[in-house]
């Protein structure tokens, strides 16, 4: 993991292991100089680092079990300054019932476990792999447990256990003992983050004069730090009521704090709750959503059926037809894949000026993921769109949006739905490719998907025999027969085909049906 000023963080015996010592040595393992591959979001870095501080492993501190040992933890320096887009990631402590991921040290896209914090002393965090999914395993150790919830890693996976039979189980040093052991080997600067001195922010001053109120129960206060401090996955010492100064504090450094807070606040201070929601405008405003709100909107999209999902790309078009959504997180999207990552980039489009917010007599505009939920919400069956709608009143509630603002985009989405089944027109997806020639004829292969509106689905057979244009456009041609309109000014059915870069100048709209003579028409050509 990287640390400021250059620094990586892994487990001490990583380094055993990759200079040839046993794995859980003690003795510091000399000069050490090790290559070191960095991935960022769009580029990988290689370096040189070198060993810099090592917390040797103590397999037999203070009766430890055989599973368990401390320390166990190296930093090393790179060599060279690190591109700009890549930096160091924020860290939060462990707890029970995190959700987290870890990644094998090879760092392949597939490799990421899935596992839940079940145990969690400060010392050490036991995680077991959810069900159906890969379990941590060898390779693991030294990478980080991310949380996406807290978006912040939470710890370092450190060693598998070798149990058997359906528990899989691995532990992990959780970052209160990493902050602990590094500030105890004089590094504490090294777990400063960017966010640790809030004081300085020129809003903590106008948070604390917010939050300094009294509130109608002398227990409201406790209330909201309990509620917060729960859903938050945070510790509370429950010893009175939070300060102003801690909420400020909380605030600024926690980016789900402030809608939680507005939360506990809603019923017993709304107008504390409408004013917070205003400041948070002004401020940054980093998420839109409760922890609580995210994950059950994350569950309840990612069971939605095939056909369903595979409308979103068409739902966030209409719904917020002047953002700017990453292809990759639309396209995962689709196939029920990165949810929680959709939801996140969705929950931090910028919304309506602060002007337009809050005011008396002004209603508060809807957000652009509620957006986005209601219409792909008219998408999807009875149930599952029930579902989605009420998921979007209980946020607007908290918001205090106006039920008539939120029935507005309800009905714009509706009229979307009814405008998609008059007109939208069926589509036939042909991958094609060629494949050199045969008898002096060029030679292709291809698959196909037919899109009625319900989605793609495979109609070509399971097989890569080559085709002569002929031959190919025949099946296109009867792949495209039951999508002719059955009404005289239906929609006509367009044709998209995927092809290589190098098959672009393919004549594929000068293909005649063998038998009718006809060309294929309304073709959309598009690299694969």
């Amino acid at each position: 993991m990287l640390l400021p000023g250059q620094h990586v963080l892994t487990c001490a015996h990583v380094v055993n292991c990759a200079v040839g010592c046993e794995m859980l040595a003690v003795q510091h393992p000399g000069p050490v100089s090790l290559q070191i591959r960095v991935y960022g979001p769009d580029i990988t870095h290689m370096c040189q680092a070198e060993l810099t501080a090592w917390i040797a492993p103590r397999p037999a501190d203070g009766g430890l079990g055989a599973y368990e040992w401390n320390g166990d933890l190296a930093v090393l320096r790179l060599d060279s300054a690190l591109p700009h887009g890549i930096q160091p990631p924020r860290w939060h402590p462990m707890a029970e019932k995190q959700l987290v991921r870890a990644w094998h040290g090879g760092a392949e896209r597939g490799s990421f476990a899935d596992v839940e914090v079940t145990e969690c002393n400060g010392r050490f965090g036991y995680v077991d792999a959810l069900r159906d999914k890969l379990a941590v395993d060898r390779g693991y150790s030294g990478g980080p447990l991310w949380s996406g919830r807290e978006r912040a890693v939470v710890g370092l996976v450190t060693a598998r256990l070798n149990t058997d039979g359906a528990l899989r189980r691995a532990w992990g040093i959780p970052w209160q003992r990493i902050r602990d052991e590094l500030a105890g080997a004089g590094l504490a600067a090294l777990t400063a983050q960017p966010d640790d001195d809030v004081r300085g922010d020129p809003f903590y001053a106008e948070l604390v004069a917010l939050l300094d109120r009294r509130l109608p129960h002398t227990e409201d206060w406790a209330r909201c730090g309990r509620a917060v401090a729960w859903e938050c996955g945070l510790e509370h010492s429950g010893d009175g009521d939070p300060s102003a100064e801690e909420f400020a504090h909380l605030i600024l450094t926690h980016e789900r704090a402030l809608p939680t807070l507005v939360g506990a606040l809603r019923n017993v201070a709304p107008r504390l709750a409408d004013e917070l929601l205003l400041t948070g405008r002004d401020i940054r405003f980093p998420r839109l959503l409760t922890p609580g709100e995210y994950d059950l909107l994350v569950r309840r999209l990612e069971v939605l059926d095939a056909a369903s999902t595979a409308r979103v790309p068409a739902a966030l078009r209409a719904a917020l037809p002047l953002a700017v959504v990453p292809e990759p997180l639309v396209s995962q999207a689709s196939r029920g894949e990165g949810i929680g990552d959709l939801v996140g980039y969705l929950e931090r489009l910028p919304g309506p000026p602060a002007s337009s917010f809050g005011h008396p007599g002004e209603a508060a505009p809807v957000p652009g993921l509620v957006r986005a939920v209601e219409f792909l919400a008219v998408c999807c069956p009875s149930e599952q769109r029930g579902a989605l709608r009420q998921w979007g009143e209980r946020v607007a509630a908290r918001l205090a949006i106006h039920r008539s603002a939120l029935e507005d985009r309800r009905r714009d989405a509706e009229e979307w739905a009814a405008r998609q089944e008059r007109t939208a027109a069926p589509r036939l997806l042909v991958e094609l490719s060629s494949c050199g020639t045969a008898d002096g004829a060029a030679c292709y292969r291809l698959r196909l998907w037919c899109d009625d509106i319900d989605g793609p689905r495979r109609v070509s057979a399971e097989d890569d025999r080559p085709r002569t244009a002929q031959e190919a456009a025949r099946e296109i041609f009867d792949a495209l027969a039951p999508l002719h309109p059955r009404e005289p000014d239906g929609p006509l059915p367009v044709v998209e085909l995927l092809v290589d870069r190098d098959a672009l100048e393919l004549p594929a709209d000068e293909w005649r049906d063998p038998g009718l003579g006809g060309l294929l028409t309304r073709v959309l050509v598009g690299l694969r």
